[in-house]
């Protein structure tokens, strides 16, 4: 009788499979199967109160029925009761471990909750039940993901989809791999998938129109989401859409879509911001002021975000932006934001002494306003060092306890401030100080190469130029980018993408590539003493095809030269590049050893290597520049050498350098791109007392590469 029923459900039969569950429950009152059949008949006609009561019945007659409880846990979450539902399937696997089930439920709420580390336990207890269950495979995927492991995330997702096709819930998380992996065009093909088994789902046609924009096809991208633009679509559709229609050439229809989302919710920054640009590329700036300065009439006038946004419209610091400025601040006396604006128009025309007046308004009005407060230390430091010092201090203990960040910021700037005012050893103990705070946090140092004689090496393989290469800067070939710390070498990097050149950055990011270069053991395997573990002649072709393999995946446009911007360098992966150079020269930024070693001291942030003492970051700093002046001097590998000394001094200064070393012009990064990011070149002379013991131990590799001993 019971496949009887099981049919009556599956046409769809509910009330018939309902009387026909209750005539057998009459007959079997202790069978958990007939009341879980029973509850789906009356849950499938709308009687969810009649199902839970059902269930519970069979619970009083069987409380130890694991699929009962089971049972009474999906009526919960049909009822979006988690807090009932968890403690049903924690019993469940209470009286039966072996209910599988139950642990993919679990794993499923865990992540909903983005209780990553328990949805992970769950399935490592799952995985003893049924190892190669697609449901498992489904949630380790989604671990995954949530940890970033994209290629993790696909291996597990994948194996589900082969065993599951169609499943909605794989073909969702397999698509957000693909995105993961900026595999677009196969998380296209996933999310059109999933889109033609739920046409009504928003989040995957987004997802769908993501995929497809992020592969340059904006027009295709407009087509798809014509649906969502309904007459009562929201502000963040709108706003999404216009700026779509807009990459796609259609400036047009981006205004109104724009317009329409910034009329439904002023306060929109993303809308504003796009329609703003889009009204000054297109001349219809004066469209815009209108819009804005009829929504600033009414019940938005006190919206600093529209205010911000007319600002926007006229020309930067000038009268017009002035006046804009004064009727902010006439309707929002209060208000820090139009204080600002002026401030910054004071500065634009020199004006200082008014820009610190009205500093000093905001922090009457606001006495914790960081920017303001270091406004006028600046003031300050310029007109009397040692006061400033003061100052700062003074500052650290306002600020004090209001958030890590703030208390870390004001450290630095009181350390700053002393190394201004020439008090040069205190301004070293801090940093020092900040340093071994930090180290836990931070990456070990290479173990730098064993120096090899010049018939050690592998065979120098001749370079050539990339086939069929675009024009570039950087001529027909790659460039691997590497520099020590406090070089600022990622200064180059940032100059050359300003020329438009594809700067590859995803080394210092929470996905890096998993290629040779990006690996501690690779230079541990190319090491001369390397012995048994020394990488075959078959490994270093292999390394050397994980780097050319992984370009395209990493976002590199085909046939364009690149800059991969390395974590990791040292000599030993020249055993490498010797033998495979695949089309890739070396580009290295250094400054003065000694200038190199203060500034990692005294910027942390600008480096992710521990500098545990003076002189361990000194020896491993030296044993690096040796390594440098070998490849340069012995010629090993071909190099490009930037040196960074009087570079760091403005931006045109950097282009100057950047331009002289590669032998094409590139483009001057915007003013202030350097200000604050570096100390003056041979700053290093007024820490020889505090710093003496790591400056010696680099004065031989300095004068090698051809900085003054002293």
């Amino acid at each position: 009788m019971l496949d009887a029923i099981h049919q009556d459900l599956l046409n769809g039969n509910a009330a018939a499979a309902e009387q026909k569950a209750r005539e057998l429950l009459a007959q079997r009152p202790k069978d958990g199967e007939v009341y879980r059949t029973l509850a789906a008949a009356q849950n499938m006609t709308g009687n969810s109160d009649g199902a839970r009561a059902t269930i519970e019945q069979g619970l009083e007659q069987l409380p130890d029925d694991a699929a009962l409880h089971f049972a009474q846990a999906g009526l919960y979450l049909e009822a979006n009761d988690v807090a009932q539902a968890a403690p049903a399937l924690a019993k469940v696997t209470q009286l039966d471990p072996n209910f599988f089930p139950a642990y993919v439920l679990q794993a499923q709420l865990a992540m909903a909750h983005g209780q990553v580390e328990e949805a992970e336990r769950i399935a490592r207890v799952a995985n003893r039940v049924s190892p190669d269950h697609p449901q498992l495979h489904v949630i380790e995927g989604q671990v995954a993901l949530a940890r970033g492991d994209m290629d993790r995330a696909l291996q597990f997702l994948s194996a589900a989809a082969r065993q599951m096709p169609g499943d909605p819930r794989v073909l969702r998380s397999l698509g957000m791999a693909y995105m993961g992996k900026q595999h677009y065009a196969f998380a296209e093909q996933t999310f059109t998938n999933l889109l033609e088994r739920e046409p009504q789902a928003y989040d995957v046609r987004a997802l769908l129109i993501d995929a497809v924009r992020l592969q340059g096809r904006a027009a295709d991208a407009l087509k798809l989401a014509e649906p969502l633009l309904t007459a009562d679509a929201p502000a963040r559709i709108l706003g999404n859409v216009g700026v779509i229609a807009l990459e796609a050439g259609q400036a047009d229809r981006g205004i109104e879509l724009l317009e329409r989302a910034v009329r439904l919710e002023p306060g929109n920054q993303q809308a504003l911001a796009s329609v703003v640009q889009a009204w000054q590329a297109t001349g219809k700036i004066d469209q815009g002021r209108a819009l804005l300065d009829e929504l600033l009439s009414g019940p938005n006038a006190q919206n600093p975000l529209l205010w911000q946004a007319r600002l926007a419209t006229e020309e930067f610091a000038g009268d017009a932006a002035v006046q804009v400025i004064e009727r902010w601040r006439q309707v929002m006396p209060t208000a820090l934001e139009p204080l600002q604006a002026r401030a910054v128009v004071h500065d634009v025309h020199g004006e200082r002494a008014q820009g610190d007046a009205l500093a000093q308004q905001i922090i009457e009005l606001q006495p914790l306003h960081a920017d303001a407060q270091l406004r006028l230390l600046g003031s300050l430091l310029e007109a009397d060092p040692q006061a400033a010092v003061t100052r700062a201090a003074e500052l650290r203990e306002l600020f004090k306890g209001q958030n890590p960040q703030l208390d870390d910021q004001m450290r630095g700037v009181y350390s700053s401030t002393l190394d201004r005012a020439g008090r040069y050893q205190e301004a070293a103990d801090i940093w020092l100080q900040v340093q071994a705070e930090g180290n836990d946090q931070r990456l070990q140092l290479t173990e730098p190469g064993t120096p090899r004689q010049a018939d050690e090496w592998a065979p120098l393989t001749a370079l050539t130029d990339l086939p069929n290469a675009q024009p570039s800067p950087l001529g027909a070939r790659h460039r691997l980018l590497w520099g020590p710390p406090g070089s600022l070498s990622e200064f180059v990097g940032y100059s050359l993408a300003a020329s438009q050149v594809p700067l590859l950055t995803d080394r210092f990011t929470n996905q890096p590539p998993n290629d040779y270069l990006q690996s501690f053991a690779t230079l541990a395997a190319l090491d001369k003493n390397a012995g048994e573990q020394a990488a075959s002649e078959e490994t270093v072709a292999q390394m050397a095809g994980s780097w050319v393999e992984g370009l395209a995946a990493r976002g590199a446009p085909a046939n364009v030269p690149v800059v991969d911007a390395l974590l990791l360098w040292d000599y030993n992966f020249l055993q490498v590049l010797r033998a495979h150079p695949n089309h890739a020269e070396l580009l290295v930024a250094i400054r003065d050893p000694r200038d190199m070693l203060l500034h990692w001291l005294a910027f942390p942030g600008q480096t992710p290597f521990r500098f545990e003492s003076v002189e361990k970051a000194a020896d491993w700093l030296a044993a690096v520049c040796n390594q440098v002046a070998d490849i340069e001097q012995q010629k090993l590998y071909p190099l490009t050498l930037i040196r960074l000394d009087d570079a760091i001094a403005d931006e045109l200064s950097l282009q100057t350098a950047v331009t002289t070393a590669l032998g094409a012009p590139v483009q001057a990064l915007d003013d202030g791109a350097l200000q604050h990011k570096s100390l003056p070149k041979g700053h290093w002379r007024h820490y020889a007392p505090a710093l003496q013991a790591g400056f010696d131990r680099l004065k031989d590799v300095a004068v090698r590469l051809g900085y003054a001993e002293a």
